[in-house]
C-alpha cells in the first residue's frame, strides 16, 4: 500500500462511516515484501505485517450521530491460492471485514 498509517487509518475510517451497517470490505494486501522478481529503487510500497494491519482494522471506530458505534469484525482472511500459484507469493493476503 502507498499509504502512511495515519492515511490508512483516516481511510478505513471513512470506509466504516459510509458502509451501511452489516456491509462488507473486501481488500488484498502485499505483506513483508515485493511480490515478483523486479527491484525498483523507487517503489512507494510501504510494506506492514500481518498484525499491525490487524491492529489497524481493530481500533477503527465510528460513532454515528445517533450515539450507535459500529467497527469491524473479520468475517475472514488468508492467503490469495491464485497468487500462490502463478507467482509463488503467499505474502498476499485478502481481509473481508464486516460492519458492526
Amino acid at each position: 500500500m502507498y499509504l502512511s498509517d495515519e492515511d490508512v487509518e483516516s481511510f478505513l475510517h471513512n470506509v466504516l462511516k459510509m458502509l451501511h451497517p452489516g456491509g462488507y470490505m473486501f481488500c488484498r494486501e502485499s505483506h513483508f515484501k515485493p511480490v515478483g522478481d523486479k527491484v525498483d529503487s523507487k517503489n512507494p510500497t510501504i510494506y506492514r505485517s500481518l498484525k499491525k494491519y490487524c491492529n489497524m482494522f481493530k481500533r477503527c471506530r465510528w460513532t454515528s450521530e445517533q450515539h450507535e458505534t459500529y467497527f469491524f469484525d473479520f468475517v475472514h482472511s488468508g492467503n490469495s491460492g491464485t497468487y500462490i500459484h502463478h507467482n509463488g507469493a503467499p505474502n498476499l493476503i485478502y481481509y473481508l471485514l464486516k460492519k458492526t
